[in-house]
């Protein structure tokens, strides 16, 4: 039997950064196989764009509601 050739979409990205279960938990054996290369992995630049987009996004509203926060509590 060959190696598993594992490709990885921006769903299971998502699932495992949110925690998702019991899906984060799949997402992360196989990440760890990944990183122990006893797979190889495949990621579309597409879901790369995508998981760091939200990223950016979830960052930013973060930030602008601790800003709101600081202004409504000077005034």
């Amino acid at each position: 039997m060959g190696e598993l050739k594992i490709v990885l979409d921006t769903d299971d990205f998502i699932c495992f950064l949110e925690g998702m279960e019991p899906y984060a938990m799949k997402v992360q054996v196989l990440l760890n196989s990944l990183m122990r290369r006893e797979n190889d992995g495949v990621v579309s630049t597409a879901s790369i764009a995508e998981v760091l987009t939200g990223l950016y996004t979830a960052k930013d509203e973060e930030e602008g509601e601790e800003d709101e926060k600081l202004l409504h509590g000077s005034c």
